[in-house]
This record gives structure tokens, C-alpha cells and sequence, in this order.
């Protein structure tokens, strides 16, 4: 009896030390988390937005998807959400720059929510505490490596162009690792929803597709190498949406129009030696 109940103690011991660290985990990347929200107070309208803000006030939200569409760029998830602010206007009479800010506080908590489900999906035998503490961790640390925190969270555009695809392709690769791992089908809900995701994050640039189809191709290969059913149709599917979406952008008369402003448009080997000159000026960064 004597030896039982130490055994007790100590299990009860090693839980509370455990409640404590993860407690402590939670507290410091939500210490983190909610300074960088304290920080989209500060946000502020740019050059892009006060154009989406004029056209909307003049033609509406398709008519401005039509507008930019044919005039400008193709990505059409972006330009949809970079009207938020003027909608939220229109709706509630708020100050334009106070909306601007409401939305930006809005899809910065979202994507700390989404960081969340996404531990959830990764780890779904942990408790909630401890997926809670993985999520603010892993939003911490995105948001300490980002190249540009301006364009990851409080500036619309990039928030609109990136960071909402940027969510949605890690919600995928969890449910693609998720299922692959446990040796799961997918369900025709969990199919349906990654569809759309992935035609909602084709949609939002011209890479993210290159990124979601390289996922779905992983997901077949790694289903053959385990002996797993492939489910060849589901993964059709999903990657059906991706290049319906990525048509959709590289189709928009806007792109034209907009390449014939630039004389180094369409020059690849210039937007990879841009493209190394960033990456090696970060690597000398000190910071």
C-alpha cells in the first residue's frame, strides 16, 4: 500500500510538472503572439488599397474583381480580400481606417487559429493545452522568421497574395500527413474541403499551385511506397481545383496589360538572379 501510493504522488508530481511547462509554453509564444497583434493597431493603408478602396466605392465587389481582372492581375482570392475593408465600411459606416485595421486584427487571429487546428490535425492524441502551445509556438516562430512581418500581417495585399495561402497550404499538408500516416482513406468531405482550399490558394498567386501540386504528388508517392490504397481519384480531384485555380490567374487579360509596363517582364534569368540576391543578402544578415 505504501508503494502504491508513491507511485501516486509521483505520477501526480511528473502531471503537474508537465501542466506547468506547457503552461509556460503557452504564456511565452502568447506573450509573442499578442504583441505582434498589438502591432496591427498601427496598420495603415497603402498605394493598393486606397485604389481598391476608390474602385469599390465606384463599381462594387465583382465589379471590381472585373475591373482589376482585365486590367491589371489575375489573382482572384486577393481581390476579393482586399476589399474587406471597404465592405466593412459600406456596412457599417466605421471610419475606412479603422476597418482597415479590424480586418488586418481579424486575419492575423485567424491565422494564429488556423496554426492551432493545424497542431490539432498533426498531433490529435495530445490534449488541448498542449495542441494550444504547439499552435502559438509554431505562429511565433513563422512570424520571427518572416522576411517582411509588414507584408505577413499588417499589410492587406500581402496578407491577401501570401499569407492566406501560406495558411491554407500547411491545413493541407497536415491532412495529407495526417491520413498518409494512420493509413487512412480520404473521406469525400475531407476531399471536397482540400478542393477548395486548393483552388482558393491557386487562386491567391501564380506559385502556390507549383507547391500544392508538388504535395499531392508526394501524398501519391508515399501511399504507393507504404502499400497504401492511392486513392488515385481523390487526389484527381483536389489537384483538378489546384490547376483550375492556376489557370484562372495565368488566364487574366490584366497579366498583359501589366507585363507590357515593365521591360524585364517575362525575363526568368532576371527573377533568379533577383531571387539569389535576396537569399544571400539575408544570409548576411546579422539579424
Amino acid at each position: 500500500m505504501h508503494t502504491n501510493v508513491n507511485f501516486a504522488y509521483a505520477d501526480a508530481r511528473c502531471a503537474r510538472l508537465q501542466l506547468a511547462a506547457w503552461t509556460i509554453v503557452v504564456v511565452v509564444a502568447g506573450a509573442f503572439i499578442l504583441k505582434l497583434l498589438s502591432l496591427a493597431l498601427y496598420s495603415i493603408p497603402e498605394s493598393d488599397d486606397f485604389c481598391f478602396f476608390y474602385t469599390n466605392n465606384q463599381y462594387g465587389l465583382v465589379g471590381t474583381v472585373s475591373v482589376f481582372y482585365h486590367s491589371a492581375i489575375g489573382r482572384i482570392t486577393p481581390l476579393l480580400l482586399m476589399q474587406f475593408p471597404a465592405v466593412l465600411r459600406t456596412l457599417t459606416g466605421i471610419d475606412l481606417f479603422i476597418c482597415y485595421v479590424l480586418i488586418m486584427v481579424a486575419f492575423m487571429v485567424t491565422f494564429v487559429v488556423s496554426m492551432i487546428f493545424l497542431a490539432r490535425r498533426i498531433q490529435p492524441d495530445t490534449t488541448i493545452l498542449q495542441q494550444i502551445a504547439l499552435g502559438l509556438a509554431f505562429a511565433a516562430v513563422l512570424g520571427s522568421e518572416a522576411p517582411s512581418l509588414q507584408q505577413m500581417f499588417y499589410w492587406l495585399p500581402g496578407v491577401a497574395c501570401y499569407t492566406v495561402a501560406a495558411a491554407i497550404v500547411l491545413l493541407m499538408f497536415a491532412e495529407l500527413i495526417n491520413a498518409t500516416e494512420n493509413g487512412v482513406n480520404l473521406s469525400r468531405a475531407s476531399t471536397a474541403m482540400m478542393a477548395f482550399g486548393g483552388l482558393v490558394a491557386a487562386m491567391c498567386n501564380e506559385f502556390t499551385a507549383a507547391w500544392l501540386i508538388g504535395m499531392i504528388s508526394c501524398s501519391l508517392l508515399a501511399r504507393w511506397l507504404f502499400t497504401q490504397r492511392l486513392q488515385v481519384a481523390a487526389h484527381s480531384w483536389i489537384g483538378l481545383a489546384i490547376l483550375t485555380g492556376l489557370a484562372v490567374v495565368v488566364s487574366a487579360p490584366g497579366n498583359s496589360v501589366r507585363m507590357s509596363q515593365f521591360p524585364m517582364a517575362g525575363d526568368f534569368s532576371n527573377s533568379l538572379k533577383g531571387g539569389v540576391s535576396f537569399r544571400l543578402d539575408r544570409l548576411r544578415s546579422p539579424v
